[in-house]
């Protein structure tokens, strides 16, 4: 490994192979690499779901998933594409970090649903939702 094929990560300190850093292709301009490493950058990306995921609830508000794998922040006003746009956030992590920096708000219809509940928002759904939450409700008396 030499200068000419690697570079340092700005994280975990390591001498590592291009072919371990993302590529940042920003519109218009040349390609570049991030100064972190794919596994310290998957990492975060990690540690920022946990701490966003736990602090809206933990669990889906649907049916009580608690598997962090499956969990997702849901917009529950059906406005997820509109309130991006107005934060300005691309997705995942970004929104993150943005949901974070604003403190965690409680009053813009963000809740954590599973995949399965998120993606089953409308139609047919809605009525295994209900029962779903109803059974959950009935469960915790």
């Amino acid at each position: 490994m030499n200068r000419t094929n690697s570079k340092f990560c700005s994280k975990c300190k390591k001498r590592l192979l291009f072919d371990n850093f993302h590529t940042i292709c920003p519109k218009g301009r040349k390609s570049a690499l991030y100064s972190s490493c794919k596994e310290c950058r998957s990492k975060e990306s990690e540690e920022l779901a946990i701490r966003v995921l736990n602090a809206y609830g933990g669990s889906c508000r649907l049916c009580g998933e608690i598997n962090l794998c499956f969990l997702t922040i849901a917009h529950t006003l059906n406005d997820g594409v509109d309130h991006r746009k107005k934060c300005k956030a691309v997705g995942g992590s970004h929104f993150y970090r943005i949901l974070i920096r604003r403190g965690f708000p409680k009053d813009e219809g963000l809740a954590v649903e599973c995949f399965n509940c998120n993606c089953s928002g409308g139609g047919k759904y809605n009525m295994w939702r209900k029962r779903r939450q109803d059974a959950l409700l009935e469960s915790k008396k």
